[in-house]
């Protein structure tokens, strides 16, 4: 019983993220777009994510998705241990206020 249970959390990589941490990168994102809803302000945008345990770094005239001059917090942080989701999130910005709070959703392999 114990070679199941390594194997599947050998297989899942052990997830020891926030209970809102979710496979779906749809309900990932609209959870953290109810969490840090557009007029935010970047102060407090960056509270949250930090504690929900993500790496938050300010960008400036940055590429997203393939497009140019951005500015927004680049939020990242990894769950799991062998292969990790990483989720990226990036909440676009005015310099005072949140204007909308996109995800990019990753796997890291060892």
């Amino acid at each position: 019983m114990l070679v199941a249970g390594v194997s599947f959390c050998f297989l899942s990589g052990c997830s020891s993220a926030p209970d809102d941490t979710d496979e779906n990168p749809e309900l990932m994102l609209s959870n953290y777009q109810a969490k840090i809803p557009v007029g935010t302000s970047v102060r407090n945008a960056r509270a949250i994510m930090e504690a929900d345990g993500f790496v938050v770094t300010e960008t400036q005239q940055a590429k997203w998705k393939g497009k140019n001059g951005f500015t927004y917090l680049r939020c990242i942080r990894d769950d799991g241990i062998v292969i990790k989701r990483r989720w990226e999130f990036a909440l676009m910005h005015n310099g005072q206020f949140i204007t909308a709070v996109e995800v990019r959703p990753g796997l890291v392999y060892p």
